[in-house]
């Protein structure tokens, strides 16, 4: 019964108008490989299945950070925790994990492609105008933290040396002196390592080669969708005449002009793509002079070039055009009356926070080498393993439910064989153990009532004294192994008056 059962969701699966989930086809294959019998399509889905997790572990590998606390699935679609970060949270795992954009959806809206996508497009604007309170919030507090302070360029969020890692500044003769000549984005704001975006469309070429859905890969079509798009407004802005002269002022070339001079940008670009970069970073300063140049825009171009830069840095994905709007942007006048810390300080407070740190490892340490550090670490011992208890009763009662049949009272008898038996009016199946027959009991041309549908409807079913069975309506039952396998079996039929009501 139960191959039968598994072998026709298997084919249901597999016709050309059926796009299932890896999770869905995770859980089918799960299902078939205990099964006793030789099962065809399971070889053709445990290849599907191979090859859409290879998809999404070279996926990973290009997006995620190394000990990121992020799934890929989160790092690929628009935040929706906002503010909520910094809340210490454990990692997820990718095959159990489900974003709230998926889980708003039902059954027949996952099924519509254009659903999904209108789903995402509201994510991403409620991302936006999340990002944007949450600005306006943090711009109001400023005031509030003393000392020397980093600011991401995105929340605006401030953060003290040493609780944040530094963008990868370059050596030499070109190092910067002042973080005005570094952006910094907190690591709650650069979730990934922002790939370019011609690495992002080869992966769209192999995801288009699966017959399995990802919700990753949903995800990511969403994802290079929206950078595209912003791209071409933001080409459009810096094609302005004012703009564009701005560019030309601080000697960085667009990508439409095809010019191979502008070094700085292409530099510019590659450390966004450096797997231990946290933001991109300047490589190279033409002269001191060039830092001191100011740009005059109007404050309405000023506060476009804002906005939508702010919609940039919320891309997952590197783009060059996000580097010119972000100089042209330190240029104006604005921003060069605004104090950045110098690096020299900087180092300082930060070996003093490294220090205050190896310091409080030791006090840990310590304390945990005394009685009541070695009680505290018992008690946590104990509280892990009570845990752990309660998942594997759990898991244990879970996969003793699905071995449960439909009576009041189920034995779950064991053997060789466990004979089952369905009911012809309402479908359920029973242990025949469990409402007191035996196979022979059970006949191949007699219908079979349970105890519940034949005294609530007593036509078809016909009472019989002893185990002699007899009558004219027709039965089915089957029986399975004790490993869950076997196929049906036609055998006499029950004596209902013989049956547990249950």
């Amino acid at each position: 019964r139960k191959a039968k059962e598994w072998w026709s969701r298997a084919e249901n699966l597999q016709k050309p108008e059926n796009y299932p989930y890896l999770d869905t086809l995770e859980a089918l294959v799960a299902k078939g490989r205990p099964l006793p019998i030789r099962l065809d399509p399971l070889s053709q889905l445990e290849t599907q299945v191979a090859a859409a997790r290879a998809w999404r572990e070279r996926t990973a590998r290009v997006f995620l950070k190394k000990n990121s606390a992020c799934n890929l699935l989160e790092v690929l679609s628009p935040r929706y925790d906002i503010g909520m970060e910094r809340r210490k949270k454990k990692k997820s795992d990718e095959g159990n994990y489900r974003h709230p954009i998926f889980l708003g959806l039902s059954a027949v809206q996952l099924s519509d492609p254009q659903e999904i996508v209108n789903a995402f497009k509201q994510a991403e604007q409620a991302e936006l105008i999340s990002m944007r309170d949450l600005r306006d919030i943090n711009r109001n507090a400023r005031d509030r933290k003393q000392g020397v302070m980093l600011e991401c360029e995105l929340c605006l969020d401030k953060y003290p040396p040493g609780s944040t890692p530094l963008p990868r500044l370059p050596s030499g003769k070109a190092r910067p002196t002042s973080l005005r000549e570094v952006k910094f984005l907190c690591p709650n704001c650069l979730r990934s390592r922002r790939p370019r975006l011609e690495t992002i469309l080869s992966l769209l070429v192999s995801l288009q080669k699966l017959t399995v859905r990802l919700p990753e890969g949903e995800a990511l079509q969403c994802l290079t969708e929206r950078a595209m798009a912003w791209q071409d407004r933001a080409r459009t802005v810096l094609a302005t005449p004012d703009i564009s002269k701005a560019l030309k002022k601080l000697s960085i070339q667009s990508k439409e002009d095809g010019d191979e001079s502008g070094s700085l940008d292409e530099q510019s670009a590659d450390a966004t793509t450096d797997s231990e970069s946290e933001s991109p970073l300047p490589t190279r300063r033409s002269s001191s002079g060039a830092a001191e140049i100011v740009v005059e825009l109007s404050k309405d171009t000023v506060n476009k070039l804002e906005n939508l830069l702010v919609e940039g840095d919320l891309l997952e994905v590197s783009l060059d055009e996000v580097s010119h709007m972000w100089r042209v942007l330190q240029a104006t006048p604005q921003r060069r009356s605004k104090l950045y810390p110098e690096l020299d300080s900087l180092e300082a407070e930060l070996i003093a926070a490294r220090e205050e740190k190896r310091q409080e490892k030791q006090r840990k340490r310590e304390k945990l080498e005394t009685e009541e550090g070695r009680e505290e670490r018992e008690r946590k011992k104990q509280k892990k393993k009570k845990k752990e208890e309660k998942r594997r009763q759990e898991e244990e009662a879970r996969a003793e439910s699905e071995d449960d049949c439909s009576a009041k009272h189920c034995k779950r008898p064991t053997g060789k064989q466990v004979h089952w038996v369905q009911c012809d009016k309402c479908s359920m199946w029973f242990h025949l153990f469990c409402i007191g027959l035996k196979p022979q009991q059970i006949k191949e041309d007699e219908e079979f009532f349970c105890g519940k549908c034949s005294s609530s409807g007593k036509s078809g079913s016909r009472k019989r004294s002893g185990k002699s069975g007899g009558g004219s309506s027709s039965s089915k039952a089957a029986s399975s192994s004790s490993s869950g396998g076997g196929g049906r079996s036609k055998e006499p039929a029950p004596d209902t008056s013989d049956m547990d009501t249950d």
